[in-house]
């Protein structure tokens, strides 16, 4: 399987926003209202990551980064009743002594009938991260309890997608690292606080079974669970899986199956959603016929069908992330990082929105619903492993495939520091230097952690220096072939 191969020129540099489209009918010309904007400082919350979920008199939840301790938080956006949105930040992460209580959350979260909320974060007693809830009290405060701390194999590591609920209450996630065999796991853990893996990925031969799972998983109505793995399957090319309430798994489809990976490659963060009819649903990032990643429809016998082939054109988006939705006429939705009209962000575009409809003898049509446009402000570049050719691996498997890695480490800051200084200028220090610490020197440092790179990024600067726990620390982990050392 190819490592990913997300650029990390100015493309790859986008605005981080919420927003909402309003539409009087699918062929309607769309509308963005931008709900609200995250402010960047020392107590709001900034770069939002994963879905948002509403409740039922129209609040909007979700998690990002920020927060008053830097090391993420989850927001509430409640309309005013004056056509504006107002934000309260319900809790900030690392308030307990070496963030017990977790960090950085990176997925979405999950709401109950009761209003409380589900998501998972880093950290935690164990340092592999948790489970946790948030629960609503009396005059609007919300209170934090870690549900579950994961402690090494067989439990998993690694969050990307968010958790989903059954009707006993129990939770299932995916994690895309750790397990049995270090390669992913789907969790089931039980409001008593039970926490069973159902299945540890890689458990197959060269990895026929899928690794990495990013996404979310659904259920169907017979209660077992759909999702894809970045990687793995017969190809390499990555999986869409089913799963049993036992922890029985079948690969449904193994992509790359076709030539030159037509089929698509690689569904990343996007997992899949389920018709009436059976039919499963979901984008690949690669792949296609212009390798710009795909729209698929998965039938009930195993059948995969391309419904459209991105394109980097200059109006077309590429590379789709997070899946799609679908309406009740069967129309399909999603969004694209790259891609569109709009050049504010580099020569790639800055996304869009796209609708895909079903026609006459099983055809399907885009339309590009809105192009986004953005600034190159570095409080609103994405998170830096969207600017990295990486897959989430530990410091032993890099060291496994490279036999020390700290060069190839270099070479990946040197381009992204290369990368930025071509940003236009904000007003603000653009990028000093970074700091690339070896295993003895991690040995010494705060909140040490298995890392290769560390990058500390405060207040939208990129600085290196200074007492690790007052920075936001993000992680350079990587694989593939080595950058070019220069832009």
């Amino acid at each position: 399987m190819r490592g990913k191969r997300l650029s990390i020129g100015l493309r790859a540099v986008v605005v981080i926003f919420t927003a909402t489209l309003f539409m009087t009918s699918t062929r309607a010309i769309a509308q963005e209202q931008v709900l609200y904007s995250f402010m960047n400082n020392s107590t709001d919350a900034a770069w939002p990551y994963g879905r948002l979920i509403r409740d039922a008199v129209g609040n909007l939840y979700g998690s990002a980064n920020g927060g008053a301790y830097g090391n993420g938080a989850v927001f509430e956006l409640s309309p005013n009743g004056n056509g504006g949105w107002t934000e309260q930040v319900l809790y900030s992460f690392c308030a307990q002594n070496n963030c017990t209580d977790g960090y950085g959350p990176q997925g979405g979260l999950t709401l109950d009938a009761l209003g409380n909320l589900y998501g998972t974060a880093n950290g935690g007693t164990k340092g592999d991260g948790v489970v946790f809830e948030l629960s609503p009290g009396q005059g609007g405060g919300w209170t934090e309890q870690v549900l579950y701390n994961f402690g090494g194999p067989p439990d998993g590591n690694g969050f990307n997608g968010d958790l989903v609920r059954d009707a006993t209450g129990n939770l299932y996630g995916t994690t895309n690292g750790g397990g049995t065999y270090g390669k992913g796991t789907v969790f089931e853990l039980t409001p008593q606080g039970t926490e069973t893996v159902l299945y540890s990925f890689c458990a197959q031969n060269n990895c026929r079974d899928g690794s990495q799972p990013m996404a979310r998983l659904i259920f169907s109505a017979a209660g077992k669970l759909y999702g894809t793995t970045s990687g793995g399957g017969t190809h390499g090319g990555g999986t869409v899986f089913e799963l049993t309430p036992q922890g029985t798994e079948t690969v449904l489809y193994s992509f790359c199956e076709q030539t030159n990976c037509l089929d698509g490659e690689n569904p990343w963060t996007a997992g899949v959603i389920l018709d009436a009819a059976g039919n499963l649903y979901g984008t690949t990032y690669y792949g296609g016929t212009y390798g710009g990643g795909t729209v698929f429809e998965l039938s009930p016998s195993g059948t995969e069908k391309v419904l459209h082939n991105f394109n980097n054109n200059g109006t077309d988006g590429y590379g789709p992330s997070y899946g799609v939705i679908l309406d009740a006429g069967g129309n399909l939705y999603g969004t694209t990082v790259p891609g569109g009209t709009e050049s504010g962000c580099g020569t790639g575009g800055c996304g869009m929105v796209f609708e895909l409809s079903p026609g006459q003898g099983g055809s399907w049509t885009e339309q590009v619903l809105h192009n986004f446009n953005g600034d190159y402000r570095l409080d609103k570049v994405r998170p830096l492993w969207e600017l990295l050719d990486h897959r989430l691996l530990s410091w032993w498997d890099m060291q496994e495939t490279y036999g020390g890695v700290l060069p190839h480490a270099l070479d990946i800051l040197a381009r992204l520091e290369c990368e930025l200084s071509k940003m236009p200028p904000s007003g603000d220090a653009i990028f000093s230097r970074v700091s690339v610490l070896t295993p003895e020197q991690r040995k010494g440092a705060a909140n040490s952690l298995e890392l290769v790179g560390e990058i500390f990024f405060k207040a939208g600067l990129l600085v290196s220096g200074g007492a690790v726990s007052t920075f936001r620390v993000w992680l350079v982990y990587f694989d593939g072939a080595p950058p070019a050392k220069r832009c």
